[in-house]
């Protein structure tokens, strides 16, 4: 036996002894306490009794620091001996210090700024993620990086890292996504902008790596998942995240495959309220929607009252638990605005937008929301700042460009709308890209190329809707918006150019 060992020993038998001792005078208070009470006109057996007081203190606490001294050593060997290991969270991410690759220290602060709002950020935008807190990543600031070892240490699957560059009067920002078990890189970025202007910068790199991350995590979780279709409610939760994603960019009206996901979810934890709140957002954003389905495929009146009815029997479940989310507010917003109740739609988006200034959809239908109240001006600078928080690098962007077109034209703006749905034509052709640029061109004076496109787009409205005349387009412009100011702008743009492409009046 080592010398160690024995005072090990040792230790374990002092703490048995103090512990034995310390339940004996426990036991015995009761009998120890009634003569000395019985004693207290007794002066000299009042002062024996409080040395056999102090005395048995004494005792207690030499007993128990024995105990404690031995329950160190035994327990600070069991942790030496033994770590203790913890399942990695499927979609866990770190977000580490960006390194400083000059001497500027405005730079130092303005990468630790960047990595501090990011973990923000994505904890707002990414409820179903686990983020590790940016104060227990600034740790590995300044050291080497080793995926698998920072991976352990934080308990992750993934890892955030990056860079911050000064060339002249330019900063570049770069980012990375690794996976911490092999250190793959998964996705990469970069980003330009005027050291003039680090604020700026700090709030639209943020903004523009967040919503980059909100698509790409998911779609590489689930991609580098063993079991790609089990009962898991979190997976299916993903691959609903996944498949919204993949149906706005397509133009898929309905998104059925995104509900499909996010009702097996559902099956599988009912009063799961993420899961709540993304099935709600979906059935409300496939209301909203509806309304440009031909009318063969549009959903009869009963069956949207039963989905307006489950949407918002879903938020009130959701909130009950987490009050107002920025997407349980978007889907109330969708819900307002399938209503033609533009006000309260516009109020919804608005609080969601404050809770989360980076999420390019809740901005998007806000810029609806002023198109529709008849206040296209308004929604000009949310185009403008959509496109300083994304780059353009989001899913569907066309989109967002044609609906940036459509309000340019509602403002008589024709060469900003042409160059606008030029650029989102050149994204994704679309029916509705091809009827907006023909109005353009023959507002700019090119009825040539306008009646070309609008041949086109004729050929497809027939097919779909009939044969379009000013009352039918007016009707369906109708459709949108029944708000005065926004049918005005449309007599005063749109009708004039179909007018001047030779459609009827009725």
């Amino acid at each position: 036996m080592t010398d160690t060992d024995k005072k090990r020993e040792c230790s374990i038998e002092e703490a048995a002894a103090g512990v034995s001792r310390f339940r004996s005078l426990w036991a015995g208070s009761k009998s120890v306490h009634r003569p000395l009470l019985a004693a207290l006109s007794d002066h000299s057996r009042r002062i024996g009794a409080g040395l056999a007081g102090l005395a048995a203190v004494g005792t207690i606490v030499g007993g128990l620091t024995g105990y404690w001294s031995a329950y160190k050593v035994v327990v600070s060997d069991w942790i030496g001996r033994k770590q203790v290991t913890m399942e990695v969270p499927r979609l866990s991410i770190a977000v580490l210090p960006f390194d400083n690759l000059t001497e500027d220290p405005a730079l130092g602060f303005f990468g630790d700024a960047v990595v501090d709002n990011l973990t923000t950020d994505l904890s707002t935008r990414m409820p179903e993620a686990v983020i590790i807190a940016s104060a227990a990543s600034l740790e590995y600031k300044q050291r080497p990086l080793e995926p698998r070892k920072v991976g352990k240490q934080l308990n992750v699957q993934y890892l955030l890292t990056g860079s911050v560059l000064r060339t002249g009067s330019s900063v570049r920002i770069n980012a990375r996504l690794l996976d911490s078990k092999d250190g793959q890189e998964l996705w990469a970025d970069s980003f330009e902008g005027n050291m003039a202007e680090l604020p700026n910068i700090q709030d639209q790199v943020t903004s523009r790596i967040s919503n980059s991350l909100q698509f790409t995590l998911p779609a590489v979780c689930i991609r580098r998942t063993e079991k790609p279709d089990n009962e898991d409610a979190f997976e299916n939760l993903l691959r609903g995240k996944v498949a919204l994603n993949d149906e706005r960019r397509r133009g898929i009206n309905p998104r059925k495959e995104a509900e499909r996901y996010f009702r097996k979810a559902m099956l599988l934890q009912p009063e799961n309220s993420e899961i709540q709140t993304e099935l709600a957002l979906v059935i409300a954003e496939n209301l909203f929607l509806s309304r440009l389905l031909p009318t063969e495929q549009q959903p009869a009146s009963d069956e949207v009252r039963a989905k307006r009815r489950e949407a918002s029997e879903l938020i009130e479940k959701a909130t009950r638990l987490l009050p107002g989310t920025p997407n349980a507010r978007l889907a109330r917003a969708l819900l307002s605005l399938h209503d033609h109740d533009f006000e309260s739609a516009r109020l919804q988006l608005e609080q969601a937008r404050s809770t989360n200034p980076s999420d390019y959809m809740i901005l998007y239908f806000l810029s609806l929301d002023y198109e529709y109240l008849g206040r296209p001006a308004d929604a000009l600078p949310v185009f403008q700042e959509i496109y300083l928080r994304t780059a353009g690098r989001v899913p569907a962007y066309h989109v967002i460009l044609l609906a940036w077109g459509r309000v340019q034209l509602l403002l008589g703006k024709w060469h900003d709308a042409l160059e606008t749905l030029k650029e989102a034509h050149a994204l994704r052709p679309s029916p509705a890209t091809t009827e907006a640029l023909a109005i353009a061109y023959a507002e700019n004076g090119d009825l040539k190329m306008a009646r070309s496109l609008f041949a086109s787009w004729r050929e497809w409205h027939i097919k779909h809707f009939g044969v379009p005349t000013i009352k039918s387009l007016l009707a369906s412009h109708r459709q949108l918006s029944n708000v005065p100011e926004y049918i005005n702008l449309v007599n005063a743009t749109y009708l004039d150019a179909y007018r001047k492409l030779g459609v009827a009046e009725q």
